[in-house]
């Protein structure tokens, strides 16, 4: 019977905390995304020195953004060593060291991208967005394997795809892939923010 009662009153509390949170769900984001802002780091000139030493291509621009969505150690990527990129991109430190490493990894002698900075939401919801601080890269291409169309493909383009995702799950905290949703059915999406995902199974 006792049993029974803490049971009970365990409900009780869950219920009750869920009802807290959603009636108070603006107030958790906000302070969420203010929390956030404190756990940046875009630890320095060690950071510089380490994208050196893997023969990037990069442009230092110091602290960039706003005070909604700062880029600490902002960096313009012109290449990745050996890994031309379609565009020049610009990330924080931090972020752009895991992609480099990233690129080193897999090989990969071209990679194509449709943006990383852009202070907005995460889709579908109010918090922050990691491209918000320059911690994440939407990347659509790698050399001839097309996200969009070779992520399930058998053959050598969609198991280069796959094999990238997977390697992507060693260096970036969430990699989102076409398994993830529809958003993403086009593009991988890396950052290097809070959590952990790897969507990187086909």
């Amino acid at each position: 019977m006792r049993l029974l009662l803490v049971f009970a009153l365990l409900l009780l509390g869950g219920a009750v905390a869920l009802i807290l949170a959603v009636q108070h769900q603006s107030y958790v984001i906000e302070k969420f995304n203010q929390v956030r802002l404190i756990l940046l780091d875009g630890q320095g000139a060690d950071c510089l020195a380490e994208l050196e030493d893997l023969g990037v291509d990069f442009t230092t621009l110091g602290n960039q953004g706003t005070k909604k969505c700062p880029v600490l150690n902002a960096v313009k990527l012109s290449n990745l060593g050996q890994t031309n990129i379609s565009t020049p991109v610009v990330l924080s430190c931090p972020a752009a060291t895991k992609l480099a490493h990233w690129a080193r990894d897999i090989e990969a002698q071209r990679i194509s991208h449709v943006g990383a900075l852009n202070c907005r939401n995460m889709r579908g919801s109010r918090i922050m967005s990691e491209h918000s601080f320059g911690l994440a890269i939407d990347i659509t291409a790698i050399d001839d394997a097309v996200v969009s169309k070779h992520w399930t493909n058998v053959g050598a383009r969609g198991k280069k795809l796959r094999f990238a995702a997977q390697i992507a799950c060693q260096h970036f905290s969430n990699v989102l892939t076409p398994n993830t949703n529809k958003l993403h059915k086009g593009h991988f999406h890396f950052d290097y923010g809070l959590g952990y995902k790897c969507d990187a199974q086909p």
